[in-house]
């Protein structure tokens, strides 16, 4: 009976510690999203060439689908997304391929799916 009572306590706290563990996992991914979608809203557009344009990554909820922004916007949301990944946070949500092709029109990053570069 000993034995019973203690495999039974083992098991619940395995429970409990596994419960936690995904806890702590959602909060982090909670917190990147956030991270993410404050950085996104910095972003500037400006640019002078297409250089200065960038794709920035899909999967979060103020963009599911990701975009186009400045360079030096475009790579922080990487820096973040790359904890995103090695915390395996995954996606919020899913939506539609499509093509990214950054340009400068105007002073302003765009996106020309149909430019042939």
């Amino acid at each position: 009976m000993k034995t019973i009572n203690f495999i039974l306590i083992l098991l619940c706290l395995c429970f409990i510690n596994c419960q936690s563990a995904e806890a702590k996992k959602q909060k982090q991914c909670d917190e990147l999203d956030k991270k993410f979608a404050a950085m996104l809203n910095t972003a500037t557009d400006k640019c002078k060439t297409d250089a200065d344009c960038s794709c920035y990554p899909a999967g979060y909820t103020v963009d599911i689908c990701g975009g186009i922004c400045d360079k030096i916007t475009a790579d922080k949301l990487r820096a973040i997304d790359k904890i995103n990944d090695e915390i395996g946070c995954g996606y919020r949500g899913m939506c539609g391929a499509w093509i990214c092709n950054p340009v400068c029109v105007d002073g302003f990053c765009k996106n020309d799916p149909d430019s042939k570069r």
